[in-house]
């Protein structure tokens, strides 16, 4: 089952202790707390994230739609309307040491609004 909204919880965000502007993101999800770390920019309402990582997760439980729900609800919380995800080399899980492709997202409900 996909998760909702309602199954995740919103932990905060902090700053890692490097260089660049990688940040943590902490959730609570059904499966429980995870982290993102990135390194971020926003260009508009685009979130960008070069070299994401995902913590917390036994490899190949959460699924698909599940990490694309988890990315969705990101974008709801850092009100963008789009994220390109970048990851870093798999550490665990099929082919480790292979670099997955770029992930798009696309906020569904209250985008704003495009203005011509």
């Amino acid at each position: 089952m996909t998760w909702t909204d309602a199954d995740l919880e919103w932990l905060g965000v902090s700053d890692a202790d490097s260089e660049g502007d990688i940040i943590t993101i902490s959730l609570r999800t059904p499966l429980g707390i995870i982290q993102i770390m990135a390194e971020v920019e926003i260009e508009g309402r685009l979130l960008i994230m070069h070299g994401a990582n995902i913590q917390g997760l036994e490899p190949n439980v959460a699924g698909v739609s599940n990490m694309r729900a988890l990315g969705r609800y990101v974008l709801e919380k850092v009100d963008c309307d789009e994220a390109r995800i970048e990851s870093t080399s798999r550490t665990t899980g099929a082919n480790p040491g292979r670099r997955t492709g770029i992930v798009r997202l696309r906020r569904i409900s209250g985008a704003a609004p495009v203005v011509e």
